[in-house]
C-alpha cells in the first residue's frame, strides 16, 4: 500500500492539470482528484496491468462521465486570449473535451485514450480529429518569439501561423522583447535563452512576468543554463534542434495549462 500511496502521490499534480482543464473550476478539479485518489486507495484491485495514472485518468473520467459534469461558470468568466481555450473547450461535448484533453495536455496514446473513455481507438481518433478542428477555429493568441537567429525565428513563425495564432514582432534582445510585450501584451512567449548583444532570454521573461505571469516556452540548445527564478506559472523547455510537432504539441499545452 506504502509504494501505491506513493506513486500517486507523484501523479497528483498532472491530475489536478487536467481535471481543472476539463471542468473549469480548480474547486470541483481538486474534489473530483480527491475522490478518484480516494476510490483508488479503498479498492487497489482496481488496479490492472496499466500504469496508475491511467487508472486516475479513468476513474477522474468516470466521476465525470456518471455526473455529466459539463464545464464550469469559471470558463464564461474568463477574459482575455489566454482563455480562449478554455471557453472552446466549454462547448465541447464531454467525451470531445475529454479526448482532446487527455492527447493534447497529457500526451496519452490513443489506446490509452481508449482505455479511458472505454471506446475504440477509431473512435477515439475521430474524436480528437473533430475537437482539434473546432478548437483550432476557435483558439488565438498573440505570441512573442524571442529569438536572434533569423532563420529560426523565421521557421517558429510559420509554425505558429499554421496553428492560427498571431505572431508579433521578432524580439532578439532583452531590451526589444520587454518593449515589445509592454506594447501587444502577448499570451504566450517562446524564447531562446542566450540572445544578441550578450543579452538573456531568461532575463527579458523574468522581467515581462514581473508585471504580468505570461506562459513561456524555452527553447534552447543549453538547457543547463536554464535557471527561472520567479519563473512563469507555466513553463515548457524545449532542445535544439527540435521537431515542429513537438513545438506545436508544446504551444497547446501550454495555453491549456494556463490557470483557470
Amino acid at each position: 500500500m506504502a509504494s501505491i500511496t506513493k506513486a500517486i502521490t507523484h501523479e497528483i499534480p498532472y491530475l489536478r492539470r487536467y481535471a481543472r482543464a476539463a471542468c473549469g473550476d480548480s474547486h470541483v478539479a481538486d474534489a473530483y482528484v480527491y475522490r478518484a485518489v480516494e476510490r483508488l486507495l479503498d479498492y487497489p484491485a482496481l488496479l490492472g496491468e496499466r500504469p496508475i495514472r491511467i487508472e486516475l485518468y479513468r476513474l477522474l473520467y468516470e466521476l465525470c462521465a456518471s455526473e455529466r459534469v459539463e464545464a464550469g461558470e469559471q470558463f464564461m468568466l474568463s477574459k482575455g486570449h489566454l482563455r480562449t481555450a478554455h471557453r472552446c473547450l466549454a462547448k465541447l461535448p464531454l467525451d470531445y473535451r475529454h479526448a482532446i484533453l487527455l492527447h493534447a495536455l497529457e500526451d496519452l496514446s490513443f489506446s490509452e485514450i481508449a482505455y479511458v473513455l472505454n471506446r475504440s481507438e477509431r473512435n477515439v481518433s475521430d474524436l480528437i480529429t473533430a475537437a482539434g478542428k473546432e478548437i483550432l477555429n476557435s483558439i488565438y493568441a498573440d505570441i512573442l518569439i524571442i529569438e536572434d537567429e533569423a532563420l529560426v525565428a523565421c521557421d517558429l513563425s510559420i509554425i505558429l501561423r499554421e496553428l492560427g495564432h498571431n505572431v508579433l514582432p521578432v524580439a532578439a534582445t532583452r531590451e526589444e522583447a520587454v518593449r515589445t510585450a509592454q506594447y501587444h501584451t502577448p499570451s504566450l512567449i517562446l524564447a531562446d535563452i542566450e540572445l544578441a548583444n550578450e543579452s538573456s532570454g531568461v532575463d527579458a521573461v523574468r522581467e515581462i512576468c514581473s508585471e504580468r505571469a505570461v506562459p513561456t516556452i524555452f527553447i534552447t540548445a543549453y538547457p543547463e543554463r536554464l535557471i527561472v527564478i520567479n519563473k512563469p506559472e507555466v513553463t515548457i523547455l524545449l532542445p535544439k534542434p527540435y521537431q515542429p510537432d513537438v513545438v506545436k504539441r508544446a504551444v497547446n499545452r501550454a495555453l491549456f495549462m494556463a490557470p483557470c
